[in-house]
């Protein structure tokens, strides 16, 4: 094979051996496995690579699709990206994730975590929150309280026995708690 030759199938094989391809479909395993409809119309499955501590399950996105030894029977997706899944105001050095309707980001001053859905956090163990101040809510009326209006009740009608002699109660509290100042709609104990 002459140099002209070798160049030439060199180039064939290599632009062969990369494409682009369109997620079609995803199913759940211990790396994920994808439908990839490609470039070229053909439609194949295949396992997706994505970066190291990463886990996703993309229901749409482009991929780039290797043939892993130029072999055309053995593809794999690497990454996967979906421009409506991004973040779009991120500085240089921060990154994130987000699908729309929640996101963690590192950004320079800290981690954000931001949701339009109930966000879970689950643990069998202890759950620590330490920081050099805890914040819940913003102040003035949307301070999040931490009882309910059982509680107010049960306080504000609690009286202290043994108290003066001859086993007389005292009054009510002087100070009443009341439910728009104290109370929250979001938390009910059970």
């Amino acid at each position: 094979m002459n140099i002209g030759a070798a160049v030439q199938w060199l180039g064939q094989h290599a632009v062969g051996a990369l494409r682009r391809g369109r997620v079609a479909g995803a199913l759940r395993g211990p790396r994920p496995i994808v439908t990839i409809a490609m470039s070229s119309g053909e439609t194949k499955t295949m396992e997706l690579l994505l970066p190291y501590g990463m886990s996703a399950l993309p229901a749409q996105g482009d991929v780039l699709v290797a043939a892993i030894g130029g072999q055309k029977d053995h593809f794999v997706a690497l990454g996967a990206d979906d421009i409506t899944k991004r973040i779009g105001d991120l500085a240089a050095g921060e990154f994130g994730f987000y699908d729309g309707n929640s996101a963690v980001v590192w950004r320079g001053g800290g981690l954000e975590i931001w949701s339009t859905l109930p966000v879970t956090v689950q643990s069998d163990g202890q759950v620590n929150v330490t920081g050099a101040g805890i914040g819940i809510g913003a102040i003035g009326d949307s301070l999040q309280k931490l009882v309910d209006a059982r509680f107010v009740a049960l306080f504000n009608a609690h009286v202290h026995g043994g108290v003066q002699a001859g086993g007389s109660n005292t009054g009510t509290p002087t100070v009443a708690m009341a439910v728009g100042s104290h109370t929250t709609t979001h938390l009910v104990a059970g």
